[in-house]
């Protein structure tokens, strides 16, 4: 029913789907041939904006309606919650890398980070870009580290990478070529591949590695 994030966990690969099941939203893990494996409940989730999985097979979502973070193991149990709502207006998607969230803050136009125990850190953003990112719902850590943030805004596809370390631009991107608009998520394919979904298009985006 109406999915709304959907996970590929890549060792012994599975599927993490979230959709609005009997609660509010629900997590449900899938073979790879699309076999049920289990359910995960949650009943104190309301809207799950973002979703990603550690090395060590652990879920992180977010939840955009109670700004709350929780991680979970692949069978449900709780390891840790907290609430980024002093620091982020609206949260969207959700990456991690070097035991750091980074969070996308659609309303505040900008990243929030936080470190594994859920401690602000900074943000990065109009501070440091001079106001490149707006509406950002689209994160991902590509294999040099580097933060590459994806939006929609003014109606075209942007990417912008930022250097994890201090938060720095450290380049810019657009796609001129085609009207976009619902920018949800961006993942760095392991060939360096660019993937995000247009999802008031219905449509599937894959651009080739950047290189800087």
């Amino acid at each position: 029913m109406l999915p709304q994030v959907v996970l590929n966990m890549n060792d012994n690969p599975q599927y993490v789907v979230c959709d609005r099941g009997v609660d509010r939203s629900r997590l449900q893990i899938f073979d790879m041939a699309g076999k049920f494996v289990r359910q995960i409940r949650m009943s104190n989730v309301e809207i799950v904006s973002g979703l990603v999985s550690t090395q060590d097979r652990k879920i992180v979502l977010v939840d955009s309606i109670r700004a709350d973070v929780l991680v979970l193991t692949e069978f449900g149990q709780l390891l840790l919650h907290f609430n980024c709502g002093l620091h982020v207006r609206e949260p969207g998607d959700i990456a991690f890398h070097d035991f750091k969230f980074y969070i996308c803050d659609f309303q505040g136009h900008s990243i929030c980070t936080f470190d594994h125990k859920g401690d602000f850190l900074y943000k990065i953003g109009a501070e440091f870009s001079g106001g490149l990112i707006n509406y950002p719902n689209g994160i991902d850590i590509s294999s040099k580290g580097e933060v590459l943030i994806g939006d929609s805004h003014g109606n075209q596809f942007h990417l912008h990478v930022f250097n994890s370390l201090n938060g720095r631009l450290v380049a810019t991107f657009r796609y001129p070529n085609k009207t976009v608009s619902g920018l949800a998520g961006l993942k760095c394919a392991t060939n360096g591949n660019i993937v995000s979904l247009m999802k008031n298009l219905r449509t599937v985006f894959v651009f080739k590695t950047v290189c800087i």
